[in-house]
């Protein structure tokens, strides 16, 4: 069926909300996936770690050794193949990222000292839809493994958003306004870790 320029052109003004609105989302979806921190895990490669890159390098050390951390490098024991080189990166994220939880969670924990919360075990393992979990009752926080790539701050208000759940278990006005007292940028940090980090 033969349209009309004029009939054309009537179409275009009368859908251009439309146009306009659908454009808007597909290049903030984008945006999205060029800025994702992605892991490229070969020697020379880089991985993100607390929203930086490190560049991965081969280097002989003893056996017991598996990696070594020199800013911007990140010495791992010679190895050969892509798998046992991620193997030694997600090693690598699960020791380093326990050590800043927990200097977080001692942080945070004074930051809750008139809230009389027993300071809650925090753990991290790969997780696929969410940054964190709270366990009221077994007193645990369940963090995300690949958090450890976002920003120091980033982590520091999903750590402060779980330890809030100790006291709103559910995410009422009144725990939004927790958050905002404790985390004034919540809402920037947290596009900026959607930003950033596939939680996946």
């Amino acid at each position: 069926k033969h349209i009309s320029d004029q009939r054309l052109e009537e179409m275009m003004v009368q859908k251009m909300p439309w146009i306009l609105k659908n454009r808007e989302k597909i290049l903030a979806r984008q945006a999205q996936t060029t800025s994702l921190l992605r892991n490229d895990y070969r020697f020379d490669g880089q991985i993100a770690f607390l929203g930086e890159y490190l560049t991965l390098q081969r280097k002989k050390m003893p056996a017991y050794h598996h990696w070594q951390l020199e800013r911007p490098i990140l010495w791992i024991n010679d190895c050969c193949g892509k798998a046992v080189l991620q193997e030694q990166v997600i090693k690598f994220y699960r020791v380093e990222g326990q050590k800043i939880v927990d200097q977080l969670n001692q942080e945070i924990h004074l930051l809750f000292d008139g809230y009389k919360l027993e300071k809650p075990t925090i753990v991290l393992r790969p997780m696929r839809a969410s940054w964190g979990r709270c366990h009221i009752h077994k007193g645990k926080i369940i963090l995300n493994l690949h958090l450890i790539k976002a920003p120091i701050a980033c982590i520091k208000s999903v750590v402060i958003h779980e330890y809030i759940h100790f006291i709103h278990p559910n995410h009422s006005k009144a725990f939004y306004e927790m958050w905002a007292q404790f985390v004034p940028e919540y809402k920037k940090l947290k596009k900026q870790l959607q930003l950033l980090v596939d939680p996946r």
